[in-house]
């Protein structure tokens, strides 16, 4: 959960981020013998509060714990998860993750989070006909050999969107079948059907990577569900997860989303909504927020370089808001290639337009997701 933070203005400038350990990856086996263990304990809600103190603890003093994620140069089935610096720089590996469940089983960029306080991140991958997903449960750890994989899930249906219910500890996501589409909550092995928004996909509707972000303090969730042929048609669906029922539906009138996110207050329980696009037919970056009456207002833009392409990533970094990435088109996670892009960062202003420019670091892995532990 994020809380809306004073009005900052940030000076554009470029850097360039330390990539050394990431070199050492080649040379760290993907074939360790890895060791469940349970969260239950941390995952009854009578026992939150301590769950959630014992854990805070285990962060050293506090600090930010800001774990990334990356698949490896022409290696696609191998996952890496490191702790990440506040300049997106390597500080040490967490532990590797090697798919095996199908040959085209491939990572969705921005489909990893972390819990937040608590002891692990997911991620979701899906085969090429997005007829399977599977759901990776990891714990991680800053202590050296301690973060490990815990638990493979398969989903029948496409599921590119996910989240991390810091309460319950269950992932939810889209499920997308041909004749369903529902949000889910996976608690271990336990799938649990919450909301059909079936009708409001309908034929032409589309629920892409980045289309959805959540309030953990009310369980609230957000679908994009995009027009492609009618931008005028995409509606946001708005759901009480808890009350399992359609809270809103609501428009975006004058901007086409790439990356959806929340601001939650928690103390007033106001949400408002916010995310990325591209305007002026694709040469501006823009970071805003969703008024009310569906319109995009900008909070802070860039001009987007030609040779690269905004991505569904947009996460919390450490030290600003929000961060997304750009890549060169076509370039994918493990894919042939360099993976030379730039992470963008920025701050939230309130809803308001606001003149800040993003602060861009350079960054030669390709950042499949980022999620903050504390």
């Amino acid at each position: 959960t994020t809380t809306t933070k004073k009005k900052r203005t940030q000076t554009k400038k470029i850097e360039k981020s330390s990539f050394y350990y990431f070199s050492h990856f080649l040379f760290i086996s993907f074939f360790k013998q890895m060791k469940g263990i349970t969260v239950s304990a941390f995952l009854v809600v009578v026992c939150v509060v301590a769950a959630l103190a014992a854990s805070s603890s285990r962060v050293e003093g506090g600090a930010p714990f800001w774990v990334g994620m990356a698949v490896l140069h022409l290696h696609p089935h191998n996952v890496t998860l490191f702790e990440l610096g506040s300049k997106a720089e390597v500080l040490q590996i967490l532990t590797h993750v090697s798919l095996k469940n199908d040959p085209t089983e491939h990572v969705i960029v921005d489909a990893f989070r972390c819990l937040p306080f608590g002891t692990f991140c997911t991620f979701l991958t899906t085969n090429k006909e997005e007829t399977k997903s599977w759901l990776y449960n990891v714990t991680v750890s800053k202590t050296a050999g301690e973060s490990h994989l815990h638990r493979v899930t398969q989903l029948n249906g496409k599921a590119v969107n996910l989240h991390a219910n810091r309460i319950t500890g269950a992932a939810t996501t889209i499920l997308q079948r041909p004749d369903s589409v529902k949000a889910i909550d996976v608690f271990e092995d336990e799938i649990i059907e919450l909301v059909d928004i079936t009708s409001y996909v309908g034929k032409t509707g589309k629920i892409r990577p980045g289309y959805s972000t959540q309030c953990s303090n009310d369980n609230n969730v957000w679908v994009y569900i995009a027009d492609d042929d009618k931008m005028e048609s995409s509606v946001i669906v708005h759901m009480d997860l808890n009350e399992r029922s359609i809270v809103d539906i609501s428009k975006v009138l004058d901007a086409k989303m790439i990356s959806m996110w929340s601001y939650c207050n928690n103390a007033s329980k106001k949400n408002s909504l916010a995310g990325t696009t591209l305007l002026n037919n694709g040469s501006v970056m823009a970071y805003g927020a969703i008024s009310q009456k569906g319109h995009f207002v900008t909070t802070t833009w860039g001009y987007k370089p030609s040779n690269m392409t905004m991505t569904p990533l947009l996460t919390m970094p450490i030290g600003f808001d929000y961060m997304f990435s750009i890549y060169p088109p076509g370039t994918t996670p493990g894919s042939d290639g360099p993976h030379n892009g730039q992470l963008v960062f920025g701050n939230y202003h309130g809803g308001t337009s606001g003149s800040a420019s993003f602060t861009y670091i350079d960054v030669s892995f390709y950042l499949v997701g980022a999620g903050r532990i504390n």
